[in-house]
């Protein structure tokens, strides 16, 4: 994504935890972010655009699955529990 805006200042703590520019900010959006990307095998880079003013995020996820899939209940047995089951103490 690329907008035409004033760019990025101080490109160098952009994925730092807990450092923010803003009054009341907490710093963790970016960083987390980013390790959230790279957690799924992806990246997320932020910088100022070359030859026009402005930023450019990329957030790149890899296609293909690379980790095992999380577990999923077994719920394909739709069948209602019988009423005539009796308990066993």
């Amino acid at each position: 994504m690329e907008d035409d805006g004033p760019g990025v200042q101080n490109t160098g703590n952009l994925f730092v935890p807990f450092f923010t520019t803003k009054p009341g900010g907490s710093g963790i959006g970016l960083a987390l972010s980013r390790q959230i990307a790279e957690g799924h095998d992806g990246s997320l880079t932020l910088s100022n655009r070359a030859r026009r003013p402005g930023a450019r995020a990329s957030l790149r996820l890899p296609l293909k699955q690379t980790h095992p899939p999380l577990a999923q209940p077994d719920d394909t047995d739709l069948t209602p529990p019988r009423r005539d089951a009796t308990v066993a103490r």
